[in-house]
C-alpha cells in the first residue's frame, strides 16, 4: 500500500544534504528526526512551521517532487487520521488517495508569506474539506 511505502520514503541522501544546505533549520538532523520533531508536543509550534516551511519552500522553488513527498511524509500522522474518519462511507483507501491528491496539489500553490503559521493544520484542513464534500455527495447518493 502507498502508505506504507511513504511511511518508509527518506529523501535521497545527496539532496537531504543540499536541502540542508539551503535551509537552516533542516542543517543537522536526518529526515527521520525531523519527522520526529514534528510529531513531538514538546515542539513549539513556531519550529514545527518553520520546518515545513523549509520543505515547502524547496518543492516551490525548484519543482522538487522529493521535497513535496517529504512533506506529505511528514503530514501522514494527520493524513492516516483524516481518511480513517472519512473511510467509512469512501472506503479508507479511496479517502487517503483523494488526499493525497488534494495535498500534492496544495503543496505547489500554498503561500507561505501569507499563511506562515499553523502550517500543518491549513494544508491537512483543505483535504479535509475536500473529503467532507466528497461524503456528502456519496451519502447523497446512497439515499
Amino acid at each position: 500500500m502507498i502508505v506504507t511505502q511513504l511511511d518508509a520514503y527518506q529523501p535521497p541522501t545527496a539532496r537531504w544534504r543540499q536541502w540542508q544546505r539551503d535551509e537552516p533549520i533542516l542543517n543537522g538532523h536526518e529526515f527521520a528526526a525531523v519527522r520526529r520533531t514534528l510529531l513531538d508536543r514538546q515542539v513549539s509550534s513556531d519550529r514545527k512551521d518553520e520546518i515545513l516551511a523549509a520543505l515547502i519552500r524547496r518543492a516551490q522553488r525548484t519543482r522538487d517532487d522529493d521535497a513535496r513527498v517529504a512533506t506529505i511524509v511528514c503530514l501522514l500522522p494527520g493524513l492516516r487520521r483524516i481518511a480513517g474518519r472519512f473511510g467509512v462511507i469512501l472506503g479508507r483507501h479511496d479517502a487517503l488517495a483523494e488526499l493525497l491528491a488534494s495535498l500534492w496539489s496544495s503543496l505547489e500553490h500554498f503561500d507561505l508569506d501569507r499563511r506562515c503559521d499553523r502550517i500543518a493544520g491549513r494544508l491537512l484542513a483543505g483535504g479535509a474539506q475536500r473529503l467532507a464534500s466528497l461524503a456528502r455527495q456519496e451519502r447523497d447518493w446512497r439515499d
